[in-house]
């Protein structure tokens, strides 16, 4: 009966004392706190990316609108025969559990970004990303756009290209696309090429632009009239 007594009295566990020990209550605290109710459970971990959570880059956009460091393009006026030079720095493809400021949990994105040098016309930033992603959106809603922001005394941004599932949609300045089958252009034959065609009144630089696979742009029509022609280049994927 001694030996019963003495184990009731037996403090198995010490109480905690929160005053003398403050490391204790700031790991409760920091254990529930961050492990907050979701989905009927605790919340995990962001998003491990890998291929297959990864909402990737529509693979056609991807192929004709970004380039890396050292790729070049060399331009010439049809009429003046004048050059320009053209050349890509500070290239970057990412891909990401975060857009913008929204944490992923359960998917990945891609998105790039580099900017294009130009004797005549300055810098120019280059975006590709998607319009807005979480958790839930379906993925068959996803677009993801393509941005130019002109870097001169006054900047501003082109919202060029709005493209789902390799198919491109009519932009915010109203730009329309179309598929030419085969362009010739200084002589060299050029196959699959897509066709931007703008209203001149919008803000974009060109009336007409049109890409090739894996080269980028080939031609362009400015809107000062100005028609220019791709005549050398070399490319960095």
């Amino acid at each position: 009966m001694k030996d019963l007594k003495n184990l009731k009295q037996l403090k198995v566990f010490p109480s905690l004392n929160f005053a003398q020990y403050p490391e204790l209550y700031l790991m409760v605290f920091l254990f529930f706190s961050c492990n907050k109710p979701y989905d009927g459970g605790f919340m995990p971990g962001p998003a491990t990316c890998s291929k297959e959570n990864t909402v990737a880059f529509p693979s056609d956009a991807l192929d004709r609108l970004y380039f890396k460091d050292s790729t070049y393009w060399i331009y010439q006026d049809s009429i003046s025969k004048e050059t320009d030079s053209v050349w890509v720095t500070d290239s970057k493809m990412e891909t990401s559990n975060k857009y913008m400021n929204i944490q992923l949990y359960k998917r990945c994105i891609e998105s790039f970004y580099y900017t294009i040098n130009s004797v005549n016309n300055g810098k120019t930033n280059i975006n590709g990303y998607p319009n807005f992603i979480d958790d839930t959106t379906n993925i068959k809603n996803i677009y993801f756009r393509v941005d130019y922001t002109v870097k001169s005394s006054n900047p501003y941004t082109i919202f060029r290209f709005k493209v789902i599932n390799n198919k491109y949609y009519t932009n915010q300045n109203g730009g329309l696309f179309d598929t030419i089958p085969t362009l010739i252009v200084n002589n060299i034959s050029y196959t699959n090429i897509i066709h931007l065609k703008n209203p001149i009144a919008n803000i974009d630089v060109y009336t007409e632009a049109y890409y090739a696979p894996s080269i980028g742009l080939i031609k362009y029509r400015s809107k000062a009239g100005r028609t220019w022609e791709l005549i050398r280049y070399k490319i960095n994927k």
